[in-house]
């Protein structure tokens, strides 16, 4: 079974689409940790270089343009994106991302994969 990188590289601009694509289950901790940078106020040029491994001082206006599109569509997620995860079943997303589940911890929820997809899935 293939599993998703959990650095990946990042594209220029997120994608825009009203629909879950490849791109985003494949970039699901980046948009986590996107998420809990910005709840937390960190600044966008040391996020871009540590979440999204875009250099600011070099490539300003790109290293911008993908924190702010990959910002927005980790906020897409939060509001609507969650659900064509759960369509299409979360548990074979974690089931391909293993790592997933340990990422981004709720004291709320199993830590387990399998059980996360069972109870979300």
């Amino acid at each position: 079974m293939p599993t998703t990188p959990l650095d990946p590289d990042v594209a220029d601009i997120a994608p825009s689409d009203s629909v879950l694509t490849a791109y985003d289950e494949e970039h699901l901790v980046t948009y986590l940790r996107l998420l809990d940078a910005d709840a937390k106020g960190a600044d966008w040029r040391e996020v871009a270089c540590l979440v999204l491994d875009l250099d600011p001082d070099y490539e300003s206006d790109r290293a911008r343009m993908a924190f702010e599109s990959h910002l927005s569509r980790a906020k897409w997620m939060t509001a609507h994106g969650y659900r064509h995860l759960l369509r299409r079943g979360l548990k074979a997303v974690l089931m391909r991302n293993p790592g997933l589940a340990y990422t981004y911890r709720d004291e709320s929820v199993n830590q387990n994969p399998t059980d996360l997809g069972e109870r979300f899935g």
